[in-house]
């Protein structure tokens, strides 16, 4: 089966961890683009849904981590932005636990356009930041 989200080397932000993270989250996104294709049960959906919520804060902890780290001006707004995302996460839990499982499309079109906003956009910025203080 193709792959939902490709990892394009656009997407680095150049912090190797990071990177590396944001790579495993794709592959988080294109497992459960894939079990929803499929046709799975919902115990298997679960699954991978679980694995999703899991490594999302995971990861949002390690970039907040280093946000406190470098003193990043936009820590705030960064924030923010990853309690958007868990909110909509829950609220699709909430609504695939109440039967719609309809919204697969719906799910996978807003975690692939999240991510490559979040990506490309502010992470980047912090990217930058974190290398312009590496290099003082």
């Amino acid at each position: 089966m193709d792959e939902f989200f490709v990892w394009s080397e656009e997407y680095s932000i150049g912090v190797p961890a990071i990177d590396k993270q944001h790579k495993i989250l794709i592959n988080i996104i294109n497992e459960l683009n894939n079990i929803l294709m499929s046709g799975a049960d919902k115990d298997d959906i679960d699954k991978v849904f679980d694995a999703l919520k899991v490594y999302v804060q995971k990861h949002f902890s390690y970039e907040e981590s280093l946000m406190d780290k470098y003193q990043f001006p936009q820590t705030s707004e960064h924030h923010n932005e990853h309690q958007q995302l868990v909110e909509k996460v829950l609220d699709f839990e909430k609504r695939m636990n109440n039967g719609n499982f309809m919204i697969g499309i719906e799910l996978m079109e807003f975690l692939k356009n999240w991510l490559m906003h979040h990506v490309c956009e502010v992470d980047m910025q912090l990217g930058q930041f974190i290398q312009q203080q590496d290099d003082k």
